[in-house]
């Protein structure tokens, strides 16, 4: 992705449980997922606890 196709991305963040924090560090880091996929699965609090 170039940093063009990026731009309207910025600014976009997902809250997490500390515990969960790995889970997203590994798969976004190993490109074994995407933002969008955690984003997604938030609970109704609007944090990501795990799937």
């Amino acid at each position: 992705m170039s940093a063009h196709e990026a731009a309207p991305l910025r600014g976009r963040h997902v809250r997490v449980v500390a515990a969960e924090l790995w889970s997203i560090e590994n798969n976004l880091s190993g490109a074994n997922m995407d933002f969008e996929e955690f984003a997604g699965a938030v609970d109704s609090d609007d944090a990501f606890r795990g799937f």
